[in-house]
This record gives structure tokens, sequence and C-alpha cells, in this order.
């Protein structure tokens, strides 16, 4: 299901009791919740700040409120900035360090910077490789990665020799600086896409899309289908791919603002 907010019948339970819920960074503007009317006024379509969040998992668990967001704790990227990106787009996130509770997860998303060897080497010896592929390619649970973790759903990459994942099928290539209009590598700063399909994740009737991106190697898909989004940095490029219930992007949606933002809702909203 898609991420909910507060559920009226929980609503009622607190104004029953006589509670009044305030907090200094709250959903609701930090005004304290007197009624049901005040309540919708204030916090209509915002997701639950912490405090409320966590007083309600409290009382009746996580798993029918938010969906349940696991992300592998790989060495290779601070994954805070993404944690807050879920939370303020509705969901429930967790950095995970053992492969096996990521079955606990409504979605994953498989994040991180740096070297494909080095992301590959922390996926298999950890066991994280075979954890993910049992739940991504046998239970179909939704995933999300992102630039490094993106590319690591592919076949391989000319950064490396390890093979990838194999999710999706398609070589990682570097960026070409030919002169004599050499491109700036890596490219580094805002892009706008231009989506190539319809897809649950990026709407092409929003207007101009503009994400951050940092790499300097980009996602060549075997698979034409499989491109949801391309950039163009000296030729237009893979900016997101998508199979089914896998999705990749190679901008940061955790550093993108308001188009981040959406871009998450949209992954949360994936049905399971």
């Amino acid at each position: 299901g898609a991420p909910r907010s507060w559920p009226t019948t929980l609503i009622n339970k607190y104004l029953q009791t006589g509670a009044i819920l305030n907090s200094n960074n709250c959903c609701c503007g930090g005004h304290p919740i007197r009624s049901l009317r005040r309540f919708r006024t204030l916090a209509s379509g915002k997701p639950l700040c912490r405090n409320h969040r966590n007083e309600i998992e409290a009382d009746h668990g996580s798993q029918d409120l938010f969906m349940r967001v696991g992300i592998p704790s790989l060495p290779c990227g601070n994954f805070l900035s993404v944690v807050k990106i879920i939370e303020k787009a509705g969901g429930s996130a967790e950095i995970v360090s053992q492969p096996s509770d990521l079955q606990r997860f409504d979605k994953l998303v498989l994040a991180g910077v740096g070297a494909f060897d080095h992301g590959m080497a922390s996926l298999t010896s950890a066991g994280w490789a075979d954890a993910l592929g049992e739940l991504v390619l046998v239970k179909r649970t939704p995933v999300l990665g992102i630039c490094l973790g993106m590319q690591l759903m592919c076949d391989a990459s000319e950064e490396g020799s390890l093979p990838g994942l194999g999710w999706i099928s398609g070589h990682v290539r570097r960026f070409i600086a030919n002169p004599p209009a050499a491109i700036k590598i890596p490219h580094m700063g805002w892009n706008t896409v231009q989506v190539r399909k319809a897809n649950p994740l990026i709407a092409s009737t929003d207007g101009e899309q503009r994400f951050y991106f940092v790499h300097s190697y980009h996602a060549v898909c075997r698979d034409e289908s499989d491109v949801l989004a391309t950039t163009h940095h000296g030729s237009d490029v893979t900016a997101a791919f998508n199979r089914d219930h896998i999705f990749g992007v190679q901008f940061h949606p955790e550093k993108s603002h308001r188009f981040g933002l959406q871009l998450m809702k949209r992954f949360l909203e994936v049905p399971c």
C-alpha cells in the first residue's frame, strides 16, 4: 500500500484520552492537537514528525502504518540522508546491519558511492548479494538503486573486474571526453532528465525534472525498453532504468530537493 497519513481511528484514540501532542519540529507545525478538524487543517498531506511517529509505533507497531524501507549498511556510503528523505516522504526507513533482517521490510534501497569492485565485494563478502537476490528476484520486493547502487544492478562495469548483480542486463561505461567539445568528468551538479517511458517513478507530466548528479560512469542498458529516463552530458545517457519492480537512478534523490522528494514518494507508492 501507499504511505498513509495518521489513521483517523488513532487520532480519535488520542483525543478521547485527552492527550495533547506537541513538538517543536512537528508535522502539525508545533500546534496542540485538540480536535480532528484542527489536525486535518494543520497536518493534512504532511508526513508524521518523528515524535508522533515514535509514539504511534510504540503503541501499535509500524507494520500497518508506514511503508518500511530497508537500506543495507555497506561500507561505501553515508545513508543517513537517504533515511531522512524516506521519512520526509512518509515512509519508515532503517539502516540494516544483517542481511537476514532485510526480509522484515516492504521495500529496499541499495545506495552507495565509490568504486564498482569495492561495492560488489562488500555485497558478496557479507552475504548481502544472496539475501538481496532472494528478496528481489524470488519474492519480487521493490528495490531502488541509487548512484553506485544502480550500477551494481548491472552485469559488469569498465571500472572493475567483478561481475555485477545482473538484475538489469547492461554494462557500466566511463564517460569519454572527446575534443574539441570535451565534457567535464565527473558529471557533477544539477541536470535535467527526459522521461523515456511511462513509469511509476518520474511523471512526464510534471514539467521539467532536475536532479543532482555526481558520477564518472553511466549504465548502458542492453534492452532500450529498460531505460526510464536520460540526461544529456556530451550525449544522452541513462539517468534511470526500470524493469518491473526493479528501479535504478544515477542521480541522488536525497540531494535533489523537491524533485527527489517527489520521486521517493512515488517509490513508496509502488505496489508491493
